[in-house]
């Protein structure tokens, strides 16, 4: 009943999340965009936590992302810069680089 009388479901949700978590999802979605509309947060958020195993493994989310409808190529580049310094931890920017080149071509 709580949740039906919320009219801000965004705050409500972000006040029940741990602090990593949270660090999680502003490094994924609200440094770029700081007013993310509440499924924007529900759905990377599900993406992060939830129980796929294909996100839980950087290196094929990696490999796998493409870019969305909608999504520039700025915030595509984000993204894949970010899942690159997650997946290929062990290598420095310029490698990462030449991988994340690699997928635009």
């Amino acid at each position: 009943m709580y949740a039906k009388n919320v009219t801000d479901k965004t705050n409500a949700f972000l006040s029940l999340m741990e602090e990593s978590c949270i660090e999680q999802l502003e490094q994924r979605l609200l440094i770029r965009n700081l007013n993310a509309s509440y499924e924007e947060i529900i759905k990377i958020s599900s993406k992060l936590f939830g129980r796929n195993p294909i996100y839980n493994d950087p290196l094929m989310e990696f490999v796998l992302r493409t870019q969305l409808q909608n999504e520039t190529i700025f915030q595509f580049m984000f993204e894949l810069e970010n899942l690159a310094a997650k997946a290929y931890l062990q290598n420095d920017d310029r490698f990462r680089e030449l991988i994340i080149v690699d997928r635009f071509i």
